[in-house]
């Protein structure tokens, strides 16, 4: 994802749309693990599964890389089950509470308030 060859940026997002369509779970909850700094992936991977996963839950973005299929760009917190959010939250938790890149820690956070801000009116509770 992060190279300059659009074909394999392409392919990239095209395994991306497919695992966000086969299993709604598991996509958030890969997304989430990698954020999480105990996980080891590098700083760039971290960053960009924070946004991308921020743009999955917001109420205002859409996911052009997949504009044609309007059933997988449903919200993906509307998606996901209880189980797979309360997995999501706490590895942003987790990341939030790590020693991690400032940047990285912007995004975990931009990632966190989208989550409560976008979502508590629809859930209608604290989310945290």
């Amino acid at each position: 994802m992060l190279g300059i060859d659009n074909n394999l940026r392409a392919q990239a997002e095209e395994k991306l749309n497919q695992a966000k369509n086969s299993d709604s779970d598991k996509y958030a909850g890969a997304l989430a693990t990698i954020i999480n700094p105990t996980n080891g992936c590098p700083d760039e991977i971290r960053s960009i599964a924070a946004v991308i996963l921020r743009r999955n839950i917001s109420v205002t973005s859409v996911d052009t890389s997949d504009a044609v299929n309007k059933d997988n760009n449903i919200n993906l917190w509307f998606r996901i089950s209880e189980d797979a959010r309360n997995f999501v939250k706490q590895q942003i938790i987790t990341a939030l509470n790590g020693n991690q890149a400032k940047d990285i820690m912007h995004k975990t956070c931009n990632l966190a308030t989208e989550i409560q801000g976008a979502m508590q009116e629809h859930e209608n509770d604290t989310i945290w």
